[in-house]
């Protein structure tokens, strides 16, 4: 035994002598691992079980309004009347809507249980909705919800509230399961996460991944054991350190699955169809002059980075101000389009301009032995705001102006003042969409690297 094992026995021989309950694991061995696995045990049990279930009084205000607009749209008569599921706890009543059971339940990761309707409205009812959303209940953040629908909901034929909490989970997801968190976040989230990946393995959908994890788990198994020096000494040998050891292995595989599963989370849906839920939403028209509240809140929402990267004279009410009461000049050399979503979000503002500065004319003349003119040309600088972009919104946009130059009968269209060489993003993305960006860089005005872009329009 050890120097410092407190079971140390007053005879050392009688200690080997000693028969233990396992043949081959030592009893304060085995004292330690129970020792262990109660604490774990009761550390899960009573954080799953001793979790409040009435409002915030941060967000008492907020769910009084959010009920009333649901009882003036005639919402609780529809609930009450499909509340009758089977296979929900009784624990598991909505803190929101007071029903019980919840309705199409979804989970969020400390653990409280929501209608879906509720928690997804809940949601984009905050005014700072992009922002993410901070649980009704104990006002943890919220960095990912679960879905925790009955067989009877899953069997059942879509409806638009099951759709709307699907799309919404799924929305949801992409913008925040995975955001950089504290290893200790990590570590809350096991009582909720792991059953949950748990039950999806065994679902009819996880039996075939079940069955290959199985294989590759013994597969993995049998290598180690054979050509791993690892178990040439005996553990008894290695004692409390060893068994340590053992844990602490176990703990980090536990947070890897929880790390691996939010980036899946955030991106399987993305793999696709990543438009499917907002496609039909999405309005691309001019901008006007009744847009300004809505531009002003594009504006003040684009990141630094973002900010380096699409220049505007200012990020706030004054330049959404100064674009949409701008006067249309003669020439009508200027296009601003704007994507909505919902109608009134404004997620997009690619600014199109039919006229050709000078410095341009001659770098394309000079550099590329290309003549370009304002008859033939249009001049593209595109900005997306930070939570759309790398979801295939770009493109669905860029396709859609394309076609708004061809109808121009423009036969080229460059990008206005180049892209930063720094910008890998941007440069992958107009490449993907078709833009021959040319090697020889230049100086912007305000002296950084830059490269020219252009496109061949098929009238």
């Amino acid at each position: 035994m050890p120097w410092f094992w407190p079971f140390r026995q007053n005879e050392e021989i009688d200690g080997l002598n000693r028969s233990s309950l396992i043949k081959g694991i030592g009893d304060d061995a085995l004292l330690l691992i129970v020792l262990i696995a109660c604490l774990v045990g009761l550390w899960i049990y009573y954080t799953r079980r001793h979790r409040r279930t009435t409002i915030h009084p941060d967000n008492r205000q907020d769910v009084e309004l959010l009920r009333q607009r649901s009882q003036e749209q005639g919402d609780t008569t529809n609930r009450t009347q499909s509340s009758s599921h089977v296979g929900r706890s009784r624990q598991d009543a909505c803190p929101i809507c007071l029903e019980e059971p919840s309705i199409l339940s979804v989970e969020t990761n400390c653990g409280h249980v929501f209608c879906g309707k509720c928690i997804v409205t809940f949601w984009k009812f905050q005014s700072n909705w992009m922002s993410g959303l901070k649980c009704p209940v104990c006002r943890q953040q919220v960095t990912v919800l679960l879905t925790r629908f009955t067989a009877e909901e899953r069997a059942a034929p879509d409806s638009s509230d099951r759709q709307m909490v699907v799309n919404g989970v799924k929305d949801f997801n992409r913008r925040f399961s995975n955001v950089p968190r504290t290893w200790l976040e990590y570590f809350y989230d096991i009582p909720v996460l792991i059953p949950y990946i748990i039950r999806q393995l065994f679902t009819t959908e996880g039996l075939a991944w079940t069955y290959r994890l199985r294989t590759f788990v013994i597969f993995i198994s049998v290598i180690a054991y054979v050509i791993s020096p690892l178990d040439i000494l005996p553990e008894s040998l290695l004692g409390i350190f060893g068994l340590l050891d053992d844990f602490f292995i176990v703990l980090c595989s536990a947070l890897y699955v929880i790390i691996g599963y939010r980036q899946h989370l955030a991106r399987r849906h993305l793999r696709i169809n990543p438009l499917s839920h907002i496609n039909q939403h999405i309005l691309f028209r001019p901008l006007l002059s009744t847009d300004e509240r809505n531009l002003t809140t594009f504006l003040e929402s684009l990141s630094q980075r973002t900010r380096h990267y699409c220049v505007y004279p200012s990020y706030d009410r004054k330049t959404a101000e100064l674009f949409c009461n701008e006067e249309i000049n003669r020439n009508n050399d200027k296009l601003r389009l704007i994507a909505l979503i919902n109608e009134n979000m404004i997620v997009a503002l690619f600014n199109l301009t039919l006229s050709i500065r000078n410095d341009e004319y001659e770098r394309f003349r000079i550099n590329y032995k290309i003549e370009l003119n304002n008859n033939n040309t249009a001049r593209l600088s595109p900005c997306i705001t930070d939570n759309y972009q790398n979801i295939y919104l770009g493109s669905l946009l860029m396709k859609k102006t394309i076609d708004i130059v061809r109808r121009m009968d423009k036969h080229h269209m460059i990008l206005s003042g180049g892209v930063l060489v720094e910008n890998i993003r941007a440069i992958r993305f107009f490449e993907k969409n078709k833009f021959s960006l040319f090697s020889t860089t230049f100086l912007s005005h305000d002296g950084y690297e830059c490269k020219d872009g252009l496109i061949e329009i098929d009238l």
